[in-house]
């Protein structure tokens, strides 16, 4: 009955916001005639933001034509790139299919803001608009699923935004956008299964808001800490940042973040298959997704109740919530959970053994998922149309989408990223091998010379004994021809010298070149001066089996409001020599990005995050047999006399 009553609440408040907009809307279009061009620019603008929404987009279209032709008119490029932008905003509202078009608009709002730049380099107002523009492409990237192509723009936009700082280190509004852009990259992380970076860029957005003073925001961050801490199993630490989500959301009566703590405290609570928890949570969520005007929440809390529903055998009862949140993910655009809805529908239609309409589903989800970073969804679907076309007796096709499966699940395990690594161990390799070819080669060619030379030489002295008791009246003429043998052997041996220092410099080269790299390995060690700046007493025991090592000591500080906090770590890696050394190379990179990079002060997280990215960088490189390393680590907090 209480979801009967929401629907219905939600039907009049919507209907409530669109007559309101309709009298905003009137009035405006009131005052065009007395206006100026621009001005009636403005005013055009403005009434294609009150018709942003998925039901009146389209009726605001026309308006920002008359809006973009007038501008154009008027030479105005600052009013025309915010023509475009309601442009990519209304278009792919009202043409969903088409939202690579949305992004063309959006793209020529960027390059008319980056040229508004160039003509004023101090004008922050347009650099904002620049910021905004990458932030909406990156934004539409993401609600698709492309998730490398909406990095890309989050990126740009937060690079943007940290030099602007420097240059404007007082200006809030600049870290407000800084926070806002953190968060989502955040969020791109986290949907890609990279946690501990995701856990890196949550906290440095919560950071801003706490030091900005704004507490609903912080409500958003807190929640996106507790799912990362979801995913790594870590449920009683997930459920007290959901907690303290909610706590704060409810003290300044942001429904938005209430809303979100309750859907993910569901979560939770139906994983520990505590179910009446679970459905009252995700029934409070709804309410208060609802009360705030937000739909996209409502889709999400219907695909937990149907999952609940399903897990307790009510399978009539969770279709009905499935195809609920279907019809309200579509309502909202957002094609993450338009494919979880579609994919859950598929399921459930399995276990109602309604095969024809799970086919439907299931293809209709993985239509989404192919070609987006929907890889989990899409191995999902062709596990899904696997069995059913197993339970329709059609092996051919049920044979093919297992192949597809399991395809899909190899490759989301794929690091393209740290391919380079392995090809420059590759040629290291390669190199080394064909040094060592080059050397037995030109062994092999001295040796030949040698016994050139040992036959030469016993053929002469045979000639010269024969010669001597043959006929010693032809002794001077023999000795001309040994003279000339003589030479020849001179010239031999003259060609072996040379073959030979070419050999001893080449063994040169290679162990020179090993000892630039032990230096270099050196040099990355910490300076023991720095060291006994903080820490008076104490001595170092490295001693390297090779000329280069696998295991490498590290320290560092990390400033603080008071005296810094010191760390200090020893680290044994696989391998010895010139391998272990790129694995030790390796290893001091990533300690010192989740340290002094992802800002990770933690020495558990630290260790979970040095774990996750060694898996992330081997697991797909087989020539580098089980690469690991071994690491002791401390921290020393000289404000509070805590070592941990």
């Amino acid at each position: 009955m209480r979801i009967f009553f929401i629907i219905a609440l939600l039907s009049v408040f919507y209907t409530s916001v669109l007559a309101q907009n309709k009298v905003k809307i009137d009035s405006l279009l009131a005052l065009m005639p007395q206006k100026t061009e621009a001005e009636r620019i403005d005013i055009l603008n403005s009434v294609a933001d009150l018709y942003n929404t998925n039901a009146t987009a389209k009726q605001g279209l026309p308006h920002v034509e008359e809006a973009l032709a007038l501008a154009q008119k008027m030479k105005d490029a600052k009013r025309e790139s915010d023509a475009y932008n309601h442009f990519g905003n209304l278009y792919y509202k009202a043409q969903p299919d088409d939202w690579r078009q949305a992004i063309k608009y959006y793209e020529k709002a960027l390059r008319l803001r980056e040229s508004l730049t160039d003509k004023e380099p101090d004008n922050l107002e347009y650099w904002k608009l620049v910021m905004v523009s990458n932030s909406d492409i990156g934004y539409l990237y993401w609600l698709r699923g492309f998730f490398p192509e909406s990095l890309i723009q989050y990126e740009r936009s937060i690079n943007l935004c940290n030099e602007l700082l420097l240059k404007y280190p007082e200006e809030k509004g600049l870290l407000d956008m800084l926070g806002r852009r953190y968060n989502s990259v955040g969020a791109i992380f986290w949907a890609q299964g990279k946690y501990s970076q995701g856990l890196g860029f949550y906290l440095k957005s919560h950071d801003i808001w706490v030091k900005l003073g704004v507490p609903f925001r912080q409500t958003i961050t807190l929640s996106n800490i507790g799912l990362i801490y979801k995913e790594w199993k870590k449920p009683e630490v997930a459920m007290s940042y959901f907690r303290k989500a909610f706590h704060l959301a409810d003290s300044v009566k942001y429904l938005y973040g209430k809303g979100y703590a309750q859907n993910n405290m569901a979560q939770i609570f139906e994983d520990e298959q505590k179910y009446d928890s679970a459905n009252y949570f995700y029934n409070e969520s709804m309410e208060s997704y609802m009360v705030a005007g937000e739909k996209s929440g409502i889709g999400m809390n219907y695909n937990g109740l149907g999952r609940v529903a399903e897990k307790q055998k009510e399978l009539e009862k969770s279709l009905d919530y499935f195809r609920k949140a279907y019809s309200s993910s579509k309502n909202t655009l957002n094609k993450f959970w338009e494919c979880i809805s579609t994919q859950n529908l598929g399921k459930i239609f399995v276990k109602l053994d309604q095969l024809d309409s799970a086919i439907y589903y299931a293809e209709l989800s993985l239509n989404m998922a192919t070609g987006s970073s929907y890889q989990d969804q899409e191995k999902t679907n062709y596990e899904t149309l696997s069995g059913v076309y197993t339970l329709k007796k059609d092996y051919e096709k049920a044979l093919k989408y297992y192949r597809l499966f399991s395809i899909t699940k190899d490759s989301l395990f794929s690091k393209e990223k740290y391919k380079l690594l392995a090809e420059t161990m590759e040629k290291y390799q390669t190199e080394k091998k064909e040094e060592e070819n080059q050397i037995l080669r030109k062994e092999g060619e001295r040796q030949k010379w040698q016994n050139y030379a040992l036959v030469i030489g016993l053929g002469a002295v045979a000639l010269i004994a024969f010669f001597i008791w043959f006929n010693r009246q032809k002794i001077q003429s023999k000795n001309k021809q040994l003279n000339r043998l003589n030479q020849a052997i001179s010239q031999q041996t003259e060609i072996l010298q040379k073959a030979h220092q070419m050999i001893k410099q080449k063994n040169e080269d290679i162990t020179n070149s090993i000892n630039v790299a032990s230096r270099i390995q050196t040099a990355m060690l910490p300076n023991t001066t720095e060291i006994r700046s903080f820490i008076p007493e104490f001595f170092i025991f490295f001693k390297p089996r090779d000329v280069v090592s696998g295991d490498f000591y590290w320290f560092d500080t990390v400033e603080t409001q008071g005296k810094p906090l010191i760390f200090l770590a020893a680290v044994d890696c696989t391998g010895h020599g010139v391998p272990g050394a790129f694995m030790a190379l390796t290893g001091e990179a990533l300690l010192r990005q989740v340290i002094n990079i992802q800002g990770i002060r933690q020495v558990d997280l630290i260790l979970n995050a040095m774990n996750e990215s060694l898996h992330q960088m081997f697991r797909q490189e087989e020539a580098f047999g089980q690469a690991s390393m071994d690491m002791a680590i401390v921290m020393i907090d000289q404000n509070q006399n805590i070592l941990e």
